[in-house]
């Protein structure tokens, strides 16, 4: 038996036995966050959220920052990408107290690469929100995000 099925039994063993009330939702992300061994930023913020939501017996919902641009030209470029469990938003730093912060992931730089790209102006370029992406993307959330973020696959 290989490493990673040890490790999948582990998480299914602790998934089964594990009682879904919000402060123990909340206290096995928090450990989860306290353990995780990778980024959760610089394009990671994908693949965090899909093992967070793996680890949590996939209950939780993606959600991402997007530009509203980018977005209606049919682009699905991801800004950032969180959980949400429980009626609360959750990325590597821990449950997102500031929506407005989190949302601020979607804008682009003026100067930057996706501005040139996609030919936004600069007042374009701020126009972000928050959407949820389970709802649109549904079965195939997990590999949409993965091929629209930066994920480094370890």
């Amino acid at each position: 038996m290989m490493e990673s099925d040890i490790n999948n039994i582990q998480i299914l063993y602790e998934n089964f036995i594990f009682e879904k009330t919000s402060e123990n939702i909340h206290n096995k992300i928090i450990d989860f966050i306290e353990k995780y061994d990778g980024s959760g930023m610089g394009g990671d913020c994908g693949l965090f959220a899909i093992k967070l939501n793996n680890y949590l017996g996939n209950i939780g919902e993606y959600y991402a920052a997007i530009n509203s641009q980018i977005w209606e030209l049919g682009e699905y470029w991801l800004g950032h990408v969180g959980l949400m469990v429980d009626g609360s938003l959750y990325d590597i730093e821990g449950e997102v107290e500031d929506l407005e912060i989190f949302k601020s992931w979607g804008q682009v730089d003026e100067d930057g690469n996706e501005a040139d790209l996609y030919n936004l102006s600069p007042e374009e370029c701020y126009e972000s929100e928050i959407i949820n992406i389970s709802e649109i993307w549904g079965n195939s959330v997990e590999d949409m995000i993965m091929n629209n973020t930066s994920c480094n696959i370890n």
